[in-house]
């Protein structure tokens, strides 16, 4: 199978690696630190919706890209759903269902995220 990705850097690109590098850093950070009981509903809404916009993100990958990440969207609806959360701030009921949810038109900013929390001064990648 051949990518349809450059091999080269171009204008950007060099960027956006440096931008994936440190959230996957970050992601990392975080696996490792957190365990049962460590979270709370604004770092669940923040993970949650990190997951999000880095799928909102890869869309622009590859012209299958939102199809295949779909199921993504609707694994974090339902985990919002099950941890009482909403995309809209608004407590979701035990009962309720899983909205159909539409691929995100590219092109379409979600709000930004409410920050990595106090004392977040970012990754060293010398350590």
């Amino acid at each position: 199978m051949s990518t349809v990705l450059p091999g080269a850097a171009g204008p950007g690109v060099e960027q956006v690696e440096q931008r994936v590098a440190a959230l996957a850093d970050a992601a990392c950070g975080v696996h490792d630190f957190v365990g049962p009981g460590q979270w709370s509903e604004a770092a669940a809404e923040d993970a949650i919706q990190t997951v999000e916009i880095t799928v909102d993100a890869l869309t622009r990958s590859h012209p299958d890209a939102a199809e295949l990440l779909a199921p993504v969207l609707h694994a974090t609806a339902e985990l919002r759903r099950r941890l009482g959360l909403s995309a809209d701030g608004q407590e979701v009921a035990d009962g309720a269902s899983v909205p159909e949810l539409p691929v995100a038109p590219r092109g379409r900013r979600r709000r930004v995220l409410g920050g990595l929390g106090p004392g977040w001064r970012g990754v060293d990648r010398d350590a």
